[in-house]
């Protein structure tokens, strides 16, 4: 089996800062030492950034600090929550990420690559509301 890493603790970080940036449409690539962000903003302005490893703890810190009511219920229409579940959802099948990909249009849709334990390579695709339910049951379960 894959030792995946926390992928729901550094998705839900990205997804903080995509959420800033208004972006319609993404691709997320796992490398190595960190992410690699690359999308389009609201007047198709093409951007990317990176995020390390020690960045991503960094950031998850901080946000930690900001809080101000741990217990209160998120918005899982957010793209940071969004993010988290699709990071969650690989955790309990034990892969290993290799991209998440946002698609604009009526319907948003995620694409998540991933690696099985046996070295193939999968893609399956999610409706936003897909992600939104796993959200749920996720707040559910850390209720309980």
């Amino acid at each position: 089996m894959l030792r995946a890493p926390k992928y729901a603790q550094a998705l839900r970080v990205i997804g903080q800062s995509l959420e800033e940036l208004h972006l319609t449409a993404f691709n997320i690539k796992s490398e190595r030492k960190g992410y690699v962000i690359q999308g389009y903003g609201e007047a198709y302005e093409p951007v990317e950034f990176r995020y390390t490893a020690a960045e991503i703890e960094r950031l998850d810190r901080e946000g930690r600090l900001r809080r101000t009511d741990p217990s209160k219920m998120p918005d899982f229409r957010n793209m940071s929550q969004l993010l988290r579940a699709a990071g969650d959802y690989l955790e309990h099948k034990d892969r290993r990420l290799l991209g998440i990909s946002k698609q604009s249009g009526a319907i948003p849709s995620f694409t998540i690559q991933y690696e099985t334990a046996r070295h193939h390579h999968k893609d399956d695709k999610h409706l936003a509301s897909d992600l939104y339910d796993l959200c749920l049951r996720m707040y559910k379960q850390r209720k309980n």
